[in-house]
């Protein structure tokens, strides 16, 4: 069932999205939706981010509610 954390996904996906100005996960076929790999990292060398910035994003992205 859908919880807050759904919303703390959301979050974390509008955030890297706002940041790093690209989607977190680039369009996967069908039918590898269902377990996506972990996104690249938020930095890049044009816009780096503070390793604490990145790993706040990338918990919120974890695919394991629990994590």
């Amino acid at each position: 069932p859908l919880d807050a954390r759904a919303d703390q996904y959301s979050l974390g996906a509008r955030a890297y999205l706002l940041l790093a100005g690209r989607a977190p996960y680039p369009p996967p076929p069908l039918g590898a939706a269902a377990a996506p790999a972990a996104p690249p990292p938020l930095s890049t060398p044009e816009r780096p981010f503070p390793g604490a910035t990145d790993a706040v994003v990338r918990r919120a992205l974890a695919v394991d509610r629990e994590d």
